[in-house]
């Protein structure tokens, strides 16, 4: 599972907080009971998560498993959807905390780091990804623990970061390229998606229960692994030519990880008419319409409000 977590703060006393659930990614939203998106508002931001969020943490890693060492300097050709977002925000495109001579947080500051994942044992595997690492791992850990229990654990993780912070559905991977790649026939995982559904239903009980347990709480979740799978299915309505074959990469379907690392990789022409940048990454055209669904789709995609919904009410 991919995750995310940005936390929107208004510079006042009067603020509420809000879930907003991207899939597996969460945004903890706080700011002044006024007009989020009039500009006198004072918001500023701060991004916790993984390669969805990453605006480049991971380059300044030393010895970092994954960098984007792409001109974007993110894990796509473009922007990502924090990035619209701040946009819509009217923020500044916010930079990695990482960044030397970054020490103005006046609008707050990314923290995402490829790799990151819910479970500690995630990070020490070699495909970072929560549910893909269960199904290619061969660690005791991952072996000994049903689907549901491991999916569990997972939940308990995300759970216990709301709650944490309150008191101061999901990515279709098993059609990324690069988990078609560990499958000999080329198809999807189906192993993954099992264990993305477990997920989704999941952590749906959880944030209902969370709207019961927390005074105040409210939530907006996007169904990513929806969304993205109509993509795959009728790429050509969705302006997109290739859906299987990723952009950018090497090896089956261009999903070898570690492209442009350890293998000579190829690009593609026009990364516009890709759904996948890379091995399991999209593109900033994909981002941009994924990013819309959130904040003003409808309730089949993003319920029980949209963002723009929920962030005035």
């Amino acid at each position: 599972m991919k995750y995310g977590l940005q936390l929107n703060m208004a510079k006042t006393l009067s603020s509420h907080i809000y879930v907003l659930v991207f899939c597996s990614s969460l945004l903890i939203s706080t700011y002044c009971q006024t007009d989020l998106w009039s500009p006198e508002n004072s918001v500023a931001s701060f991004i916790f998560g993984d390669s969805l969020f990453d605006a480049g943490n991971n380059n300044y890693i030393k010895n970092a498993s994954f960098r984007a060492d792409y001109p974007t300097g993110r894990f796509s050709d473009g922007q990502l959807i924090p990035d619209f977002i701040a946009e819509w925000l009217k923020l500044p495109l916010l930079p990695p905390y990482l960044q030397p001579g970054n020490h103005d947080y006046v609008y707050g500051v990314n923290f995402a780091s490829a790799g990151a994942g819910a479970p500690v044992e995630t990070r020490q595997g070699t495909v970072c990804n929560d549910y893909v690492v269960y199904v290619a791992s061969n660690s005791t850990v991952f072996q000994s623990s049903s689907k549901e229990d491991y999916v569990e654990i997972v939940i308990g993780n995300l759970t216990s970061v709301i709650k944490e912070i309150w008191t101061c559905k999901y990515r279709s991977y098993g059609c990324a390229p690069f988990t078609r790649g560990l499958n000999t026939s080329g198809g999807c995982l189906e192993e993954v998606t099992a264990l993305i559904k477990l997920h989704n239903r999941a952590l749906s009980k959880v944030l209902e229960d969370l709207q019961k347990e927390l005074k105040g709480f409210e939530y907006s979740v996007l169904d990513f692994y929806t969304s993205l799978s109509k993509r795959m299915n009728k790429p050509s309505k969705y302006g997109f030519k290739v859906r299987k074959v990723a952009c950018c990469g090497s090896g089956p379907f261009r999903g070898i990880l570690d492209s442009g690392v350890k293998h000579e990789y190829e690009l593609c022409d026009d990364p516009t008419e890709y759904l996948f940048f890379d091995s399991a990454h999209l593109t900033e055209k994909a981002y941009n319409q994924l990013g819309k669904l959130f904040g003003s789709g409808s309730p089949d995609v993003t319920w029980p409000y949209n963002l723009k919904t929920l962030l005035k009410a």
